[in-house]
């Protein structure tokens, strides 16, 4: 009876402990798939964004790619722009905007009169002409005096201060998505209290449109590379590959006709490859690396032989 007991004790155990483990299991799994889930739905809505505001004075615009868009945009620089561009035989492939704006302000001020007994006409009362910036601070814009004993009609004198406004934009990009980084202030130099100060000015509207990447296509691009064949050794090699399909002379998803020449100690390689693809396209740290089957002929150093080989061979152009 004992020995039932206990094991009727274990049993229980057994099965709370098994109960437990799947609880666990099942709110861990829940946990990450929750997680998992998340964030593809925040990344997917990153990807959707179009705009957005991380202050009043910068924001970010997700960039366009249309052609007609980006021509009817080239239509409104000035004729200076484009024909400087003419000269130095370039084509516009991108256009940037950004549209700010300064606040109407209403602002009562305290009189700064100065009386002079003496001399009426040296009697002013001046002041300063202020706008606010995106966070609600007093940003000095103009100074204003005014004569009023003056014998002339030009009672009324005002300066307006140098202000610097400065546009930063940087370019961000992934495998998803290209965006423009934009940020707008405006400075006061000229005013000692003012001096180094950053005033945040309101951003409007952002726009920046690139012609779409160019489509893929067959090329005569010769590419000296580096790279190591494998067959029954391994054999470095250099050589240079005759053409390519990709956008771009640099950015290539195929090479074609591949001859190199290698070997070591004991051999010399030479081979062909008739095509090879960029699997960097898929894989981190490295943009470009090309595999591809190879068929060669080894000669051997020692025996004065020569043998007809096949493998694969992995290189890097440059």
């Amino acid at each position: 009876m004992k020995q039932e007991t206990v094991w009727i004790i274990w049993i229980m155990v057994k099965i709370w402990i098994l109960v437990m483990a799947i609880s666990i299991f099942t709110f861990g799994s829940y946990t990450a798939i929750s997680k998992v889930l998340e964030y593809f739905d925040l990344k997917n809505n990153l990807i959707k964004e179009e705009m957005k505001l991380l202050s009043k004075n910068m924001a970010s615009i997700k960039t366009e790619y249309d052609a007609k868009k980006l021509k009817d945009r080239i239509d409104l620089l000035d004729d200076a722009i484009i024909e400087l561009a003419k000269s130095r035989d370039q084509d516009i492939k991108a256009f940037g905007q950004i549209i700010s704006q300064l606040e109407s302000t209403i602002k009562s001020m305290n009189s700064d009169k100065y009386i002079d007994n003496e001399d009426p006409n040296k009697t002013f009362d001046q002041t300063l002409v202020y706008i606010k910036d995106s966070n609600n601070n007093d940003f000095p814009i103009a100074h204003v005096l005014y004569n009023p004993f003056l014998d002339t009609e030009d009672k009324w004198t005002t300066r307006t201060y140098p202000i610097k406004f400065t546009s930063q934009i940087a370019l961000g990009e992934s495998k998803d998505r290209k965006d423009a980084y934009v940020q707008l202030w405006m400075e006061n130099d000229d005013i000692e209290e003012y001096k180094g100060k950053k005033f945040p000015v309101n951003i409007k509207d952002v726009e920046w449109i690139e012609s779409p990447p160019k489509d893929k296509r067959f090329m005569f691009n010769p590419r000296l590379s580096l790279g190591a064949s494998i067959g029954t050794d391994i054999y470095p090699n250099l050589g240079v590959s005759l053409f390519s399909f990709g956008r771009t002379n640099r950015d290539i998803d195929w090479s074609f006709l591949r001859i190199g020449l290698g070997g070591n100690d004991n051999s010399l390689f030479t081979q062909l490859s008739p095509l090879e693809y960029n699997i960097g396209c898929h894989i981190p740290l490295v943009e470009n690396l090309f595999c591809g089957p190879i068929i060669g002929y080894e000669m051997n150093l020692n025996e004065k032989t020569t043998e007809l080989l096949y493998g694969v061979s992995l290189d890097i152009p440059f």
